[in-house]
C-alpha cells in the first residue's frame, strides 16, 4: 500500500470527522476514525500475508501476518467496541471509507 492509498483515506476521513464533529457525538467520530485505521491496518496486514504466500515464504512469517491480524486486530476491534462503547455505526463508516480510499487510490 503507497502513500496515496493512506493520503485519500485520510482526507476522506478528516472531512468525514469534520461533518461528524457537527451533527454527531463524539464516540461516533472517534469510532469513524478508528475504523479508517482499522480498515488500513486491516488491508497492509492482509498484503503482507498475500506477499508472504505469494513469494513462497511460509512458515513462521505467514503464520505471524495472519495471527496479528486474527487476534491483534480483531482481539482491538472487540476491546474498542464492547469496552471503550465506541459507536458501531461510526466504527463502520471508518472502514467504509477506508474501502473507498483504496478503491480511489488504485484507480485514480
Amino acid at each position: 500500500m503507497g502513500r496515496k492509498v493512506w493520503i485519500v483515506t485520510a482526507s476522506l476521513t478528516a472531512a468525514a470527522a469534520a461533518a461528524g464533529a457537527v451533527w454527531a457525538d463524539g464516540a461516533w467520530v472517534l469510532g469513524l476514525a478508528v475504523g479508517a485505521a482499522w480498515g488500513l491496518a486491516n488491508a497492509w496486514c492482509l498484503t503482507k500475508a498475500v506477499h508472504c504466500f505469494m513469494t513462497k515464504q511460509k512458515g513462521w512469517i505467514l503464520t505471524g501476518w495472519l495471527t496479528a491480524k486474527f487476534i491483534g486486530l480483531y482481539g482491538a476491534l472487540a476491546f474498542l467496541l464492547i469496552v471503550l462503547r465506541l459507536s458501531p455505526l461510526g466504527w463502520l463508516s471508518g472502514f467504509s471509507l477506508s474501502l473507498v480510499g483504496l478503491g480511489i487510490s488504485r484507480n485514480a
